[in-house]
């Protein structure tokens, strides 16, 4: 996990790859983590009551902050707590339960990444699933509450909506060019919670039914290559279901590490 670029704040597919390993990361143990990333300073941060994992780690060039998914067995009853209430949040409204599991870690957290940024490093953030909710959310917490006046990069895998209007416009007025949105064909998570009163952020990137990195593919497109995905997940005879397999880390690694040379950054794509 060496390939990284910390002097850029636009796309590029290597930290894509490098940030995804880094959110698949969050689903190990801290041990684990430790090993994957020697000479680095790690350090978990957790909520019990909300089910919330994390971890901080840095070097003398950067800090990446990694906020874990909901586990496979959990994932299901996560979805039904989706249609939760929005509630006041940092700026505009947010999902409630993302607001509570942030605020359960939030000292914690705050405490970690002040200690470990003794070089102002650059910052970057990542998570898959509920952990991408967290990653975004954090984000625009740290920056409201000047915890730190810039993040460098915010990416996140299989991320549902996560707050309203206002909080989307809101990240998008200083951060779009450096959130990169990833969502895999038929992965349902991204679909809830449901719009209007929920929002989409950030810079959008599709993987079609090929595995191919699209941009604005339009709506008829998107509707055309979601249902190639799933007819061919009915030849392969998947056993798990089209929508939650495209939403595992493992399946969205792979899209990556496919399309590691595609350095053109696509153009946001509509809701």
């Amino acid at each position: 996990m060496n390939e990284f670029n910390a002097a850029t704040t636009g796309y590029d597919p290597r930290n894509a790859l490098w940030l995804g390993k880094v959110a698949a990361l969050a689903y190990k143990d801290i041990t684990s983590v430790v090993q994957a990333l020697p000479g680095w300073d790690v350090t978990p941060f957790a909520h019990e009551a909300t089910d919330t994992w994390g971890f901080v780690a840095g070097n003398s060039q950067l800090i990446v902050i990694s906020f874990r998914g909901a586990e496979p067995d959990k994932l299901k009853a996560w979805l039904t707590n989706l249609k939760a209430e929005l509630v006041d949040g940092p700026v505009g409204k947010v999902h409630k339960g993302f607001h509570e599991a942030i605020d359960g870690v939030w000292q914690e957290f705050v405490t970690i990444l002040r200690r470990m940024r003794q070089n102002g490093q650059n910052i970057w953030i990542t998570g898959h699933g509920l952990g991408a909710a967290l990653a975004l959310l954090a984000s625009v917490k740290l920056l409201n509450e000047k915890v730190t006046t810039s993040i460098e990069g915010l990416y996140t895998f299989g991320q549902p909506r996560t707050g309203d209007t206002d909080f989307a416009a809101w990240l998008d007025s200083g951060m779009k060019s450096r959130t990169f949105r990833f969502v895999n064909n038929n992965d349902i998570v991204p679909h809830v919670p449901l719009p209007p009163l929920y929002k989409h952020a950030g810079t959008f990137f599709y993987f079609d039914s090929d595995g191919k990195l699209q941009g604005d593919v339009g709506f008829w497109r998107f509707l055309k290559e979601r249902l190639k995905g799933k007819v061919k997940s009915l030849f392969d005879k998947e056993i798990v279901p089209d929508e939650i397999y495209d939403h595992s880390m493992k399946s969205y690694l792979t899209r990556l590490e496919n399309n590691v040379g595609v350095t053109t950054a696509p153009l946001p794509l509509s809701d």
